[in-house]
């Protein structure tokens, strides 16, 4: 399952910085640690983390990244999902990448569960399928 998840990540990375990040590279000249935080901005599932983690690794395996939830766990507005620490160049031109693959999954998550519990006591059971 990984080469599938890797292959996307590639593919959406290679379509963002096709070449490099220039606006990074213009101010960063050279290696620079740093730390960021990922601090949701409204509650709901959050799903995705090991996605987010992964488009890090593929750009940079020398970034930590520290998750603090884990897929699933519903997150209010102000939580610290994730931090990730290392060569703020790779992070910054990572960063918009990341982000749109753990918005989109936890975005899909909360609103799947608000269907259930619309669905809750009433008998109707929802199952996740591919077809459409």
């Amino acid at each position: 399952m990984q080469d599938n998840i890797d292959g996307l990540i590639l593919s959406a990375l290679r379509e963002d910085i096709s070449h490099e990040d220039i606006t990074t590279n213009a101010v960063i000249k050279e290696y620079s640690r740093g730390r960021v935080s990922l601090i949701c901005k409204q509650e709901g599932v959050i799903a995705g983390l090991h996605v987010f983690e992964r488009v890090f690794m593929l750009l940079d395996a020398g970034i930590k990244i520290n998750l603090n939830f884990k897929d699933g766990d519903f997150v209010k507005n102000s939580d610290v999902a994730a931090e990730v620490e290392g060569d703020i160049r790779a992070i910054l031109s990572c960063e918009r990448t990341a982000l749109n693959f753990i918005q989109r999954m936890s975005g899909i998550a909360t609103h799947t569960r608000k269907i259930v519990k619309m669905l809750d006591g009433s008998g109707i059971k929802l199952l996740d399928t591919r077809k459409t």
